[in-house]
């Protein structure tokens, strides 16, 4: 059951190819590494004795451990961990206790919630796990899933109840549920993205669009803002509602920030001018005081993203206006289901203030350095060996400590992002950046081109 439920989800089919292309650099049989490194661990016979343990261990140190029933439920519960093994844990547990695997993940997601600091990684890493269940494994523990829906304490917790609400008993009926509790209607709207089922996502706009135009209040109509973007199907039409929000200036920060989420291939050409103008305007309109504020800098990624779409005569006019505000903001992003950033190219002037803004809405960890010309390769290989030690430059995991490192983020799990702030290098040249999740830097990768005049490169190329 837990390889079909495994197979049935294409990201772990891609790590799988990822761990086979360590395996081809480093010349060596990780899988026999590890399973020699597995350990015993003497531990209480009383749960919370064993888990106060297990959390003095370290990640590296927990991962290598015979999987008993206490060292499955540390790992599901840890932060920091890949995906696939909290994935993996739970098959696990679920073997160990001779039950099925969503009854596993709900029960940790229900004891994540029971935790004042939950941890978002391993609650989002689970519910998607959680999601893939068939909607009759979800019957189930429907009374469950209501009761962490509606009484949930973590709002993330909740999102993950009516997501699967949904699955068992379509829109209608999770919507009605939603609408008879207190905040309920931002909890469901949280869900969206959640949602694997594309038919199921694309039954909600119905619902969803109406809230855009007119809702309760301030907070239910930014959640309808948020989720539709992940409505397939709609985009276009979201896209005009959006600009027409930025224009207009409805909940303009709440559609600045949904439109750099919204990818630039659903963005109308011919609809573009007057949004640039309201952006530009609003932009410069910006409180001084405030030009450090994410509002801020959404607005000047806009800015830049509407730049990378039109000409190079019109482009060099959006720049001029944009770079006397402050720092030049870009944004790049992991694509989701696949081992690729969804920007190949990105093109800054040399010695100019730069922000990267890495955001990565998959379901594996990736990261984003900046690397020296021609080095990518050494670096991505190095990386690939630091599988079994992961720690490297400045504590950061999986960035080798090596002079031709230029820049690097953390490594950022699903659902967040990192910002790398630097200056750019006064030699022009070609700097690749790569993910250096090893095995992932083969394909995620692109080239930070080092230019006189970006609008002129751009006009070229």
């Amino acid at each position: 059951m837990s390889v079909k439920r495994n197979c049935r989800n294409i990201s772990f089919i891609i790590f799988l190819l990822a761990i086979l292309a360590v395996i081809s650099a480093i010349q060596s049989d990780p899988i026999e590494e590890v399973t020699q490194k597995r350990r015993k661990i003497d531990l209480p016979d009383f749960p919370a004795g064993a888990a106060y343990i297990l959390s003095r261990l370290s990640n590296e140190e927990l991962i290598i451990l015979e999987r008993s029933e206490p060292v499955c439920l540390a790992i599901l519960i840890r932060p920091g961990l890949d995906p696939t093994l909290r994935w993996g844990a739970v098959a696990e547990l679920a073997a160990l206790r001779h039950t099925d695997e969503p009854s596993q993940a709900l029960e940790a997601i229900r004891r994540l919630d029971k935790d004042e600091d939950v941890a978002l990684g391993p609650l989002i890493d689970l519910a998607r796990y959680l999601l893939v269940s068939s909607s009759d494994e979800l019957k189930v523990h429907r009374a469950s899933l209501e009761n962490l829906a509606v009484r949930g304490g973590h709002y993330h917790a909740r999102v993950i109840g009516y997501a699967a609400l949904i699955l068992i008993e379509g829109v209608e009926k999770v919507w009605k549920l939603a609408e008879s509790s207190q905040g309920g209607l931002i909890d469901l709207l949280g869900c969206v993205e959640l949602i694997p089922d594309k038919k199921a996502r694309e039954a909600l706009f119905p619902y969803v669009k109406p809230l855009l135009l007119e809702a309760p209040n301030r907070a239910i109509q930014q959640a309808a803002i948020q989720a539709s973007i992940a409505i397939p199907g709609y985009e276009m039409e979201t896209f005009f509602t959006l600009s027409s929000f930025v224009r207009e200036g409805i909940e303009r920060d709440a559609a600045i920030q949904a439109l750099l989420r919204l990818p630039v291939t659903h963005w109308q050409e011919g609809s573009l001018t007057d949004l640039i103008e309201s952006t530009l305007e609003y932009a410069e309109e910006f409180d001084p005081t405030k030009r450090n504020t994410k509002e801020f800098k959404h607005t000047l990624q806009l800015g830049e993203e509407l730049a990378s779409l039109v000409q190079e005569e019109q482009a060099r006019k959006i720049r001029g206006r944009l770079a006397p505000l402050g720092i030049r903001i870009l944004t790049v992003r992991a694509i989701p289901q696949v081992l690729l950033y969804d920007k190949k190219v990105i093109v800054v002037e040399a010695g100019e203030a730069i922000e990267i803004t890495f955001e990565n809405p998959g379901i594996m960890p990736h990261n984003l350095i900046i690397v020296t010309p021609g080095s990518m390769q050494e670096i991505g290989l190095a990386a690939n060996r630091m599988i079994n030690h992961p720690v490297g430059r400045d504590g950061k995991r999986f960035v080798p400590d090596s002079n031709k490192v230029l820049h690097a983020s953390r490594l950022v799990y699903p659902g967040e992002s990192g910002t790398l702030s630097f200056v750019a290098p006064k030699t022009l040249g070609e700097y690749p950046y790569l993910c250096t999740y090893p095995g992932h830097w083969i394909q995620m990768n692109g080239i930070m081109h080092v230019v006189k005049d970006v609008n002129a490169w751009i006009g070229k190329h």
